[in-house]
């Protein structure tokens, strides 16, 4: 018998994996829930995503390949890896890396407000923020500490002018770019200024009265303390002139008497009555 000659058809042997390389990777910390990043494969094939990322996008082509993850919980990744198998069945595997994902804008409370009324210029504040944060000031008002610890801190406002203000607030960013609401101070008023005083009518250098008079002039309303040795029942001042009589006093010499207003921010003016 004559032997019979067969042939195969043509084959192809694939025995080479595709080679993955992350060209892109995901962040270390990122504020969105569905991070991407570009990888690439040296063929095409099928993906398969292992650990707790997974996507939509199941096929890479020969060259670069950008992925978007499913969303994901706030929290660190570290396992996250793909594979690509192609056509026959080689596969290759790349790790993501690790990376946190924070979508949580810090959240803050003042707990103690600037006075509503104060003579302090350079006036503070504290807040209980719950992580570290960049701070922003948005107003009038303005500070040199632009970094908060998580916690309780006290922040003290540049030098402001004798004014009321009513605009200011401070806005929080964490490390991962997440931003807070407008956090507003309450209206408070500055009054760095003393009740200016002035003697209208001095007591006479020598006088045959036991309760001598005088009158003086405020620039505004205030509590009177009397110093040295004179003193009067009159305790309260008006912003114009006052008359105040003195207690009685005895024969003598009185060299050293003066009296202080003091405002309703606790600035103190201050009045020598001269001698008599």
């Amino acid at each position: 018998n004559q032997s019979e000659l067969h042939t195969f058809a043509a084959f192809l042997i694939d025995s080479t994996s595709p080679s993955l390389g992350l060209t892109t990777p995901i962040a270390n910390l990122v504020n969105y829930a569905t991070p991407s990043f570009v990888f690439i494969s040296t063929e095409p094939g099928t993906i398969v995503y292992e650990g707790a990322c997974s996507s939509t996008k199941t096929s890479a082509v020969a060259g670069e390949n950008e992925i978007t993850l499913n969303s994901l919980s706030d929290g660190q990744y570290t396992d996250c890896k793909l594979k690509v198998k192609d056509a026959a069945g080689n596969t290759d595997s790349l790790a993501l890396g690790n990376f946190t994902i924070d979508t949580v804008a810090p959240g803050a409370t003042i707990t103690s407000q600037i006075l509503s009324l104060t003579r302090d210029i350079t006036p503070s504040f504290v807040i209980d923020v719950s992580e570290a944060s960049v701070v922003a000031y948005s107003g009038s008002c303005s500070s040199s500490t632009t970094q908060v610890q998580s916690g309780s801190n006290e922040i003290t406002l540049n030098t402001l002018s004798d004014s009321t203000y009513s605009d200011c607030s401070i806005q929080l960013s964490d490390a991962a770019g997440n931003q807070s609401t407008p956090y507003a101070l309450d209206s408070f008023e500055i009054d760095s200024t003393p009740p200016n005083l002035n003697l209208t009518t001095a007591v006479a250098s020598l006088v045959n009265d036991a309760t001598p008079s005088f009158v003086f002039s405020s620039s505004e309303p205030g509590t009177i303390v009397y110093e040295g040795a004179c003193s009067s029942a009159k305790t309260s001042a008006v912003a114009g002139e006052n008359e105040i009589t003195l207690n009685n006093l005895n024969d003598g010499t009185y060299p050293d008497c003066e009296l202080k207003v003091t405002d309703v921010a606790g600035n103190v003016g201050v009045l020598t009555l001269g001698s008599f």
